[in-house]
């Protein structure tokens, strides 16, 4: 089983990428990522970008150079070709400390695209960060490898290219 950093099954976020291309989506946001790609996944965005909707992705929140997954590496599935690679600002308007922002694994001349607000990395009170609306689990502290409820929902502040990537969408 494929699984990412966050618990989302790769066949599931497949599935929901092709619900979006038959429902004629125009725009799809994954802010969801990790260091290894899924093929299933990558077939569905390009799938998707076949037809014509257009696909933006959190860059990763390793922002550290170096290493496994480092900040100078895309994570997936922002590093596919055409994914439109979203990292984070802070409230000063610069790369914040913990977005990905170097090029992709497989093609070293693909490389970050975008910044966005994304939240202070020392902001730790509420609310901290962009304010969104999530997984109720996740509002409350909840991570998978925790089973987490994927049907109730609530606002938080959130920070990293997760929440950025939406302005971008």
């Amino acid at each position: 089983e494929d699984v990412g950093k966050y618990g989302c099954r790769a066949d599931d976020v497949a599935e929901g990428i092709d619900w979006a291309v038959t429902n004629h989506a125009d725009v799809i946001n994954l802010s969801i990522g990790g260091v290894a790609g899924f093929s299933l996944q990558q077939a569905a965005i390009e799938r998707a970008q076949s037809a014509g909707i257009v696909v933006v992705a959190a860059s990763g929140n390793n922002g550290a150079p170096g290493g496994d997954g480092g900040g100078d590496k895309l994570w997936y599935p922002a590093a596919y070709a055409g994914v439109i690679a979203v990292g984070a600002t802070d409230s000063k308007g610069v790369r914040a400390s913990y977005s990905n922002y170097g090029v992709s694994p497989e093609d070293p001349s693909r490389t970050l695209d975008l910044v966005a607000p994304g939240g202070d990395e020392d902001d730790l009170e509420w609310p901290f960060g962009i304010v969104q609306n999530t997984f109720n689990d996740f509002c409350s502290g909840i991570r998978p490898p925790a089973p987490v409820n994927y049907m109730e929902f609530a606002s938080c502040g959130a920070r990293g290219p997760s929440p950025a990537a939406p302005h971008v969408s």
